[in-house]
């Protein structure tokens, strides 16, 4: 008898000061080389997500990489560079980096963990010569000159192993937030060394490519001439007329990569994310930022709880929102007063914020809060500590050289230790993405009211084949959101394939009210009613499908099975032959054929076709 078939596709799922009389207590003459630096940024960054190579693609991967079909070839750069119409966002950089990856790889997870762990080595070694090459713009001798590898050292271990990358660094399709990273230190590091080479316009041109680079790569990539601009004023200029009159060209070049961003955002479209269901306005999600913002800077000094889904909700009462606001407000106000009182210091805090703003301000992104946002704003929150540190030490040993040398040691530790703690922390949380199952898990146990959280730690349990686990995680979501059509549409595909029939119809016929084109729905649709004897109505989703897409071969073997079965044969045949032909190598399409062509009495051919 012909074999039917229903869905083959998985369910869908940031003025120096007069030199003091002490030695600096984190480094002195004999500190280690930038290149002994170097090799420890390495070596400790690849074991800390040694771990992380084999994790699997989890939530909006398979959307980016596996239904990705512009990847799949880098000799139609024009399908790989171009919009991507099933994506919700266009970020052609981006998508040419996962084409690399497809073609050394396919789809082993491997070539893309690899790619983004060399990202963000790759960022974290430009952050520390960005730091190390601006604390020797002080004079020499100076003790934060003196201290400069050490200092950039420290500050870039504690920005690279926070736990808080990970969620850039191992969640693969999240390395656009790293390739922001990257390309925004490398414009900044750019800058610095054409304004310190006697050959600068090199190195200009590098820091104009890499903040295009960064624009194909993400949309906060916008704030960088404006932190470039910032940076060059502080740190390499006394005025803006200097900083215009003697890089201009610079400058020129930096504001056209914005006209990347014009296609870019042109051609995104959140609405067809899957996490658009509950749209909030622009004062929704301003509000609602305060409190956002508090957490990240929690986690950034102690990240105990980290969640890859928060599902942050809508803050609504005064409680949610003025405490935060009132706190965020005087951290702000804090560093207006550094920046026009000390100006190099409060550049750090102006950047923390400024690269945080296209994030955590007024745009109203699907999602309130995601641990990814806090990439590059991490890194201004990093070196003010350590220089915090550097500065508490140094003032303690002022005037005692007895207590240098212990200072040394126990600043030394404290970083080794601080960095230690950080780099085991990071190696666990990576431990829990070695899966879709283990990284639902972990997010329904920290945000149990996340519907959609429970809906995919339902996929993937129904994945793994646990069904009765799956329905409930289903049924819980549902709960809290009964309208979400993720949900039905899985819970509906694994209803099916358990072929409970009549539990089904009305999840799929759900999930068309709001997406009547979705091929799936109604494909799996088709199943459930031809085996509810509902055959006209059957054929009516088979048919829709065939409509919207005519090389669909499912949906030809299934509308030929009915055919069949209703001793329509002629037009059965048809349906057969067109799916065999679509996919040669399927046997039940040409079993299916074979069938339908000896109850034709045309048995010859149905030997050739089985």
């Amino acid at each position: 008898m012909p074999r039917g078939r229903a869905s083959r596709r998985r369910a869908k799922s940031t003025d120096s000061r007069r030199a003091g009389p002490a030695a600096p207590p984190l480094a002195g003459p004999g500190s280690a080389s930038a290149g002994a630096a170097v090799a420890a940024v390495v070596l400790a960054g690849a074991a800390a997500y040694s771990n992380s190579l084999h994790g699997a693609f989890v939530f909006d991967d398979p959307f980016s990489i596996a239904d990705n079909e512009s990847i799949r070839s880098l000799r139609r750069l024009d399908e790989v560079l171009l919009p991507v119409a099933e994506l919700d966002y266009y970020r052609p950089v981006l998508n040419l980096s996962l084409a690399l990856c497809y073609r050394v790889g396919g789809l082993d997870v491997l070539a893309y963990h690899v790619l983004n762990l060399g990202i963000h080595l790759a960022a974290s070694l430009t952050l520390f010569g960005l730091v190390r090459r601006t604390l020797l713009l002080w004079p020499r001798g100076h003790h934060l000159a003196t201290a400069s590898t050490a200092l950039a050292l420290a500050a870039t271990l504690l920005w690279m192993l926070h736990p808080l990358q990970t969620e850039s660094v191992t969640y693969v399709v999240q390395r656009c937030e790293a390739m922001f990273g990257l390309f925004s230190l490398l414009s900044l590091y750019g800058a610095l060394r054409g304004a310190t080479s006697p050959r600068g316009w090199p190195w200009y041109g590098g820091a104009v490519a890499a903040c295009a680079l960064g624009m194909g790569s993400k949309e906060a990539m916008a704030v960088t001439p404006l932190l470039v601009l910032m940076y060059d004023r502080i740190f390499l200029a006394s005025s803006l007329r200097e900083t215009f009159r003697k890089r201009w060209g610079l400058y020129a070049g930096l504001a056209l990569t914005w006209g990347i961003l014009a296609p870019m955002l042109l051609a995104s479209n959140l609405s067809r994310s899957p996490r658009a269901a509950d749209p909030i306005t622009i004062w929704e999600y301003a509000r609602t930022q305060f409190g956002v913002v508090a957490h990240y800077l929690r986690l950034s000094v102690w990240p105990d709880v980290l969640c890859l889904d928060y599902q942050w909700p809508v803050a609504r009462s005064a409680g949610d929102i003025v405490p935060f606001a009132a706190f965020l407000g005087a951290v702000l106000c804090a560093v207006l007063g550094a920046l026009w009182r000390w100006p190099k210091g409060g550049f750090l805090g102006a950047a923390f914020f400024l690269t945080l703003g296209p994030s955590s301000s007024v745009i109203p992104i699907p999602d309130l809060a995601f641990e990814h946002r806090m990439y590059l704003p991490l890194a201004p929150l990093a070196i003010s500590a350590v220089l915090g540190v550097y500065a508490v030490g140094r003032k303690l040993v002022s005037g005692r050289p007895s207590l240098q040398p212990a200072a040394r040691l126990a600043s030394v530790c404290l970083i080794a230790g601080i960095a230690g703690v950080l780099g085991i922390l990071t190696y666990l949380r990576n431990d829990d993405y070695r899966s879709e199952l283990r990284i639902w898990q972990d997010t329904v146990a920290k945000a149990p009211h996340n519907y959609r959280a429970h809906n995919n730690l339902g996929r993937a349990l129904a994945h793994e084949g646990r069904s009765a686990e799956a329905i409930a995680h289903y049924q819980t979501a549902l709960e809290i959101n009964p309208a979400y059509t993720e949900t039905n549409f899985n819970f509906g595909l694994l209803l099916v394939q358990l072929g409970r029939f009549d539990e089904a119809v009305p999840r799929l016929k759900q999930v068309l009210q709001f997406r009547a084109d979705d091929l799936e729905a109604h494909l799996n649709l088709g199943v459930a009613l031809g085996h509810q004897g509902q055959d006209d109505e059957a054929i009516g989703h088979y048919r829709k499908v065939l409509e919207i897409d005519p090389r669909f071969a499912p949906a030809h073997n299934n509308l030929g099975n009915i055919l069949l079965r209703l001793g329509r044969c002629d037009e059965a045949v048809v349906h057969y032959q067109a799916a065999s032909e679509l996919d040669p190598e399927d046997a039940e399409y040409r079993h299916n054929l074979g069938v339908c062509l000896q109850a034709l009495g045309r048995g010859r051919e149905a030997k050739t076709a089985k």
